[in-house]
């Protein structure tokens, strides 16, 4: 499936939806938490209401909960929220790197009908090679994955994502022509460990912040919201400093390696401080409960399997297999537009813009479709968005027509898919969170996570299939 801002995360097509899950759920602000209390507690006709944010109550601060000193939290929440989606954009944002390393060194030709079968699949290889494990290890944290301490899960996460960056960081310098197949599967297998890494802990971390008070969360939001913005922009600036492929993605990773690194040390030193350990007390117990068992889980899915085939549609389409290779209309014709900043631009950094604004347009407008409208909404973006962008500018190709062949036309097309896929995650995540009970949805996001993975593996192929057909 596609994201909103064209990048491709484990596992790819579901955490795109619970990265943003996360921005829908400032409305669990609305639930209780142990920064307060509720006035006028909902009786229980009124409890399925609570994940609705339509409760009548108002939270009181807590005169007994230590202070967030030089609001230290608050700064780590949002850093984390920032950093711990930067690897899987960084992969995709380096395309043009990626591109470098996987070329024909026996041929110098810019002509982009001339890549190699490693440039040509990449990236529809990389979802087809991280999607199974990241089924696998969804069911392991959906069933178990509370039996491990959160700050665990989200310290070994941050661990795992700091020695990937630090390896490619490295592997940048180090010259892998003779070897390109090697390294090409070293580099799946570096996201593979993530895509693992991801799904295991990944929930750990809303399962904390979720435990604090309302500010964190929205500073959680924040940080996620800009995070492919983040990385376009960054990619963007270390393009423009080094005139190299090479030297621009040495920056990018070493970059990212040293705020990853950074983040990690001081996730570890709030975790200390009595400010967080006031408020995830309760973490402790919830690693003591039993495992979960079947019934639990039927009783969610009854409720939200409508809902969770929605994703599907937009997986028939793998616009991120295609995504990275678009070239600009000017390509091969030695214009720095073209030749350097286009893909950057026009096939990250708009569709970050658009992806976030469409998910503050949903936050604003707050609005609820049926089930049936909200089928009706999806196959229609997706159907067009995806058929369009298949036939962009994307090389090398021999059998679709280009339609979408002007630079500004297909800016304009990735920036209305990813403005109209933020909005529709954000409507997605609020339908499930509304129609479960409020104990059930942490569960319901880890079912949903689960399904999408599935959803994803089973498409994956039709990222190579797409590709080859262009």
């Amino acid at each position: 499936m596609e994201s909103d801002v064209g990048h491709t995360i484990p596992a790819p097509g579901a955490a795109e939806y619970l990265a943003a899950a996360r921005v829908s759920l400032t409305y669990r602000d609305k639930l209780a938490s142990l920064d307060g209390t509720i006035q006028n507690k909902p009786t229980d006709s009124e409890k399925g209401n609570v994940s609705m944010g339509l409760q009548k109550g108002k939270f009181v601060k807590n005169p007994n909960a230590p202070d967030d000193r030089f609001y230290f939290i608050l700064i780590t929440i949002s850093l984390f929220s920032l950093v711990q989606m930067l690897p899987f954009l960084f992969f995709s944002t380096a395309n043009e790197y990626w591109m470098y390393k996987f070329r024909n060194t026996t041929l110098d030709s810019k002509d982009a009908n001339d890549r190699t079968t490693m440039q040509r699949y990449f990236s529809s290889l990389t979802t087809l090679t991280i999607t199974t494990p990241g089924v696998i290890c969804s069911f392991l944290a959906a069933i178990g994955g509370h039996k491990i301490k959160a700050t665990t899960r989200v310290s070994c996460v941050l661990t795992v994502f700091s020695t990937v960056l630090v390896t490619q960081a490295i592997f940048v310098t180090i010259n892998t022509d003779t070897w390109q197949l090697g390294f090409f599967i070293f580099t799946l297998l570096n996201q593979l460990i993530m895509s693992c890494a991801m799904s295991l802990g990944g929930s750990g971390a809303m399962g904390l912040i979720s435990k604090l008070p309302p500010i964190y969360m929205k500073a959680h939001l924040v940080g996620e919201g800009v995070a492919g913005v983040f990385s376009s922009l960054l990619r963007l600036l270390t393009i423009i400093i080094s005139p190299s492929t090479s030297g621009a993605a040495f920056l990018y990773f070493g970059t990212g390696s040293a705020l990853m690194i950074f983040t990690t040390i001081i996730f570890l030193f709030a975790t200390k401080t009595k400010f967080f350990r006031y408020y995830t007390e309760g973490t402790k117990d919830e690693a003591k409960e039993s495992l979960r068992n079947h019934k639990d889980i039927i009783d969610v899915l009854k409720i939200i399997w409508p809902l969770i085939i929605l994703p599907l549609f937009g997986m028939l389409i793998p616009t991120t297999s295609i995504i990275n290779l678009v070239v600009s209309q000017y390509n091969g014709t030695d214009n720095i537009w073209g030749d350097k900043y286009f893909v950057t631009i026009c096939s990250y950094l708009v569709p970050a813009l658009a992806g976030l604004f469409g998910r503050g347009l949903f936050n604003y407008l707050d609005i609820d479709l049926s089930v049936p409208l909200l089928y009706l909404f999806t196959i229609t973006k997706d159907g067009l968005s995806g058929s369009l962008i298949c036939l962009s500018n994307a090389k090398p190709r021999h059998n679709l027509t280009v339609i979408v062949n002007k630079d500004w036309e297909y800016a304009l097309l990735t920036g209305a898919q990813a403005m109209s896929s933020g909005f529709f995650i954000n409507l997605f995540m609020m339908k499930i969170l509304r129609s479960v009970p409020p104990n059930r949805i942490e569960l319901a996001m880890m079912i949903t996570m689960f399904f999408l993975s599935l959803f994803s593996a089973i498409t994956s192929p039709l990222g190579v299939l797409v590709v080859s057909l262009l």
